[in-house]
C-alpha cells in the first residue's frame, strides 16, 4: 500500500509511463525513494531507456544516500527529557557536539522569532532539505 501511494507522489509524465508499461512500477518506487531531484532525474532515464532494473534503482539510491544508507542513532537521556540524533554514518563526539551547537543558535533564533515549537520544527526540517539539495 504505502509502495502504490509513493508512485502517486511522482510527476504525471512518469505515471503515465508506468501506465504505458515503459517503466516497472517496482523500479519507479525505488527511483521514488531517491532523496535529490538530479538523481531521480537519471535513474528515470536510464529506466526509460531499458538500462535499469529495480535491484540497480535499489543498489544506486542506496549508494547515493549519505553515509551509504547506513543509518546511526544515538538516544541521550537528560533528566525528564530524551533527545535523539539519527544521522546517515557514524557519529563522533565532536558530530553531537556540533549537531547541539547548531541546534542551540537556530532555538535562540527562533526565539528571536516567536516561534512554538512546531513552527520550530518545520523550519528545521525545511532547512535539513534545502541543505541535502
Amino acid at each position: 500500500m504505502t509502495q502504490c501511494l509513493s508512485l502517486l507522489k511522482l510527476e504525471a509524465d512518469v505515471q503515465q509511463e508506468l501506465n504505458d508499461g515503459r517503466i516497472a512500477a517496482s523500479t519507479a518506487y525505488a527511483i521514488a525513494r531517491a532523496s535529490e531531484e538530479q538523481t531521480k532525474q537519471k535513474l528515470l532515464e536510464a529506466a526509460r531507456n531499458g538500462q535499469l532494473s529495480r535491484d540497480d534503482a535499489s543498489e544506486a539510491v542506496r549508494k547515493r544516500a549519505p553515509g551509504g544508507g547506513k543509518a546511526c542513532k544515538i538516544a541521550c537521556r537528560l533528566p525528564g527529557k530524551l533527545v535523539t540524533t539519527t544521522c546517515q554514518g557514524r557519529l563522533t563526539l565532536q558530530d553531537i557536539e556540533g549537531i547541539c551547537q547548531q541546534l542551540l543558535r537556530e532555538s535562540r533564533r527562533a526565539i528571536k522569532q516567536g516561534l512554538d515549537v512546531s513552527t520550530f520544527e518545520r523550519v528545521l526540517a525545511d532547512l535539513s532539505r534545502q541543505a541535502s539539495v
